[in-house]
């Protein structure tokens, strides 16, 4: 079984949660409103963008420009996938905090329509593929490393998946305004 400890400023999030950033004093604000305990997974994939995981739901790997490389697994998507399929029935998991946009807003030329329709299909998917209904809270950010400025078509896109009705999403927290500039390298 899995132990359990709380997320400290030093610690890593795997597989590829390079630190705990903002999410161990999001997951203290929630407890401390709540009263309850929060439990957070990383199913973070550093690098990829919303057409990784479309390609991955299409039935073949996708590719790390940024590496030349593909990636194994049917990563990115297998990680949320795995990860819906075997812990919230066990954890009580209530919803997915999707915190994804930067790749997109800096490094592709996707339109907000493509963004959307690629999470959009994410959403969907992951939700059919592990029989789990799970309510999805959309993060709005698309600063990145090469970029302190959010790109509008990703952030307008964001906007519109946690704002979509019939979709049981909502908006989460905007991220842009957290640690910028960004950090020359790895966080």
């Amino acid at each position: 079984h899995p132990t359990f400890s709380q997320y400290e400023s030093e610690n890593f999030a795997y597989p590829m949660g390079e630190s705990a950033w903002l999410w161990g004093e999001l997951g203290d604000k929630i407890a401390a409103k709540t009263g309850a305990p929060v439990l957070l997974f990383n199913v973070g994939w550093a690098a990829a963008n919303s057409e990784d995981y479309r390609t991955n739901i299409e039935g073949k790997d996708a590719f790390n420009f940024f590496v030349g490389k593909y990636w194994p697994y049917r990563q990115p998507y297998s990680n949320v996938l795995n990860t819906l399929r075997y812990f919230p029935s066990w954890l009580g998991a209530r919803s997915l905090l999707w915190a994804h946009g930067e790749t997109d807003a800096e490094y592709t030329d996707h339109t907000q329509r493509q963004y959307v329709n690629n999470i959009t299909l994410l959403i969907k998917e992951s939700r059919l593929q592990s029989g789990q209904n799970l309510h999805w809270t959309i993060a709005v950010g698309g600063a990145s490393l090469g970029s302190a400025t959010p790109k509008h078509p990703i952030t307008h896109a964001q906007v519109e998946l946690g704002t979509t009705k019939g979709l049981n999403t909502s908006l989460g927290p905007i991220t842009d305004t957290i640690q910028v500039p960004r950090y020359n390298g790895h966080f």
